[in-house]
C-alpha cells in the first residue's frame, strides 16, 4: 500500500492515515459508476483515536510502505 498522508491531531490525540491501495480489494465488486469513469484504485482514510505511542521511521512518499500495529492489549 502507499501512504499518501498522515495527520496528527493533538486534541484527540488522534492519527489519520490516507492509504492508497494498489488495486480494488475485489475487482468483481467495483461499483459500475466508478469503473465507467476509469477509476482503478481505492483510497482509505483510517483514523485512530486516543493515540499513546507513535513511531514513524523513514517515510518516502513515493515508495510503498508497511504499517504495523503493536497494541499492548488495545488497537
Amino acid at each position: 500500500m502507499r501512504l499518501r498522508s498522515f495527520h496528527l491531531d493533538w486534541r484527540g490525540p488522534a492519527l489519520t492515515l490516507r492509504i492508497g491501495l494498489p488495486a480494488y480489494p475485489d475487482p468483481d465488486r467495483v461499483p459500475p459508476e466508478w469503473s465507467e469513469r476509469g477509476h482503478d484504485t481505492l483510497q482509505l482514510h483510517v483514523q485512530f483515536t486516543a493515540v499513546e505511542d507513535l513511531a514513524v521511521r523513514g517515510w518516502i512518499p513515493t515508495v510503498p510502505v508497511d504499517i504495523s500495529l503493536g497494541n499492548g492489549g488495545r488497537v
